[in-house]
């Protein structure tokens, strides 16, 4: 039992252990390493003395026997429960995404008609020689055409999702003077070849806008964004205002909704650190793509 015990809940935990053939090789040297210390145990101590010799290979023939034989059961154990919670997870991530197709599909308004408006809003203000608003038009046309077309997909390439967060950045900055905010923005020159779930990124920085300005103050929000090839490392860190300290504690739904997505769509292969101190507010994202 204490082999079954062991396999199940640290040798083949997915917390613990991550990859099958060091599983399998963990589980092999504890049937090894128990048989060697009854080995060495029943030698030393009961030889000639309780038992003969051939009694003693006997003992340890069925020793290594019930190891051997635990083993297999905590393996499929194992087996069966990552089945069962892999199926669970699946259904509610064709639950959750079904659901968010209604509701976005209920608040839909016809794409096109949105399209040619700001289509010919973009060409006034460019006859109008107003080119910080054509160039803002162009940008939320731009964000609009993403989250109707794009976001659908499971996976969309890194390059486009943060070409949305400029976009938002971009124009959530419109409200504020270059005083009152300013954004430290570390991006890789090339992106491409990765993938990432879409719109999952835009709720931290979203929220460094809200609690991490202030009208009438100097607010500094740095995001940085590092890729290998299998992992993304996302950071976005804001300032705490007095004003805001007590409202960063529970920053809403949106967070809870990331939290969520994170454990549906990258089960065991995520890891997000949230830290708040006097001063500053900061998110810290790892998502490993093997």
């Amino acid at each position: 039992m204490l082999v079954f015990y062991i396999n199940t809940r640290f040798t083949y935990s997915r917390r613990y252990i991550q990859r099958l053939p060091l599983r399998v090789i963990l589980a092999v040297a504890m049937v090894l390493t128990g048989y060697v210390l009854t080995y060495i145990i029943t030698r030393l101590l009961f030889v000639n003395e309780f038992c003969s010799l051939g009694e003693l290979n006997h003992i340890q023939r069925n020793v290594i026997l019930w190891s051997v034989f635990m083993v297999a059961v905590s393996l499929t154990y194992f087996f069966a429960t990552d089945w069962y919670q892999t199926e669970i997870q699946r259904k509610q991530l064709e639950s959750l995404q079904v659901r968010t197709e209604l509701n976005f599909l209920k608040s839909q308004i016809n794409p096109h008609f949105l399209f040619n408006t700001l289509n010919n809003l973009f060409a006034i203000a460019q006859q109008s020689q107003a080119e910080e608003l054509a160039n803002g038009i162009a940008r939320l046309a731009d964000m609009m055409r993403y989250m109707i077309y794009e976001c659908n997909a499971e996976r969309v390439p890194l390059e486009k999702e943060v070409d949305y967060l400029r976009n938002f950045i971009a124009l959530t900055q419109w409200r504020y003077t270059e005083q009152e905010v300013q954004v430290d923005w570390h991006i890789p020159t090339s992106l491409s070849g990765q993938m990432i779930a879409p719109m999952l990124l835009i709720p931290f920085i979203e929220n460094a806008f809200k609690y991490g300005v202030q009208i009438g103050m100097q607010s500094t929000i740095r995001i940085a964004l590092e890729r290998t090839t299998d992992r993304i490392r996302f950071t976005c860190q804001n300032p705490v205002f007095p004003t805001t300290a007590s409202l960063t504690e529970n920053q809403g739904i949106g967070l809870e909704n990331v939290k969520r997505r994170l454990s549906l769509l990258y089960p065991g292969k995520h890891e997000l650190e949230i830290r708040q101190d006097e001063q500053f507010y900061s998110v810290t994202l790892l998502l490993f793509q093997s």
